[in-house]
């Protein structure tokens, strides 16, 4: 077993996006449309459980049929839930600095890199322009 006296190098770092590197608020996507205190009443609202319908969207349901089921079963919130998609660049709210700066000295010292994320693949491509 060989001595190791100070930490390995890597060779490779992955990075998850949302949260991480990227700040990610819905609110902010919602509230192009409706306002703020309609965006936070619709993502808090228990009943419409953003959250479980947004991880939905993340583990692979298309958001054509994602809003479809929303439309379908919360009719009142219509505007609410097509603001998500349309506005979804507002929710990618800035860069993570420090997180950002861990990355970009990787970067610079060769370290190979990867992203994780479990965007949507519709809203992937929004993210990646990030």
């Amino acid at each position: 077993m060989a001595d190791h006296l100070g930490p390995r190098p890597a060779d490779a770092v992955v990075f998850d996006l949302g949260n991480v590197l990227i700040s990610w608020d819905p609110v902010r996507a919602i509230e192009v449309s409706v306002g703020l205190a309609r965006a936070h009443t619709f993502v808090a609202d228990p009943d419409f459980d953003f959250a479980a319908w947004n991880h939905a969207n993340d583990a692979g349901r298309g958001l054509d049929e994602a809003e479809q089921v929303a439309l379908a079963s919360h009719p009142h919130y219509a505007e609410e839930i097509v603001a998500y998609r349309e506005h979804f660049g507002a929710s990618l709210v800035g860069e993570i600095a420090g997180s950002v700066e861990i990355l970009r000295e990787l970067h610079a010292a060769s370290v190979p890199l990867f992203a994780l994320t479990n965007w949507s693949a519709d809203l992937f491509p929004v993210a990646l322009d990030r």
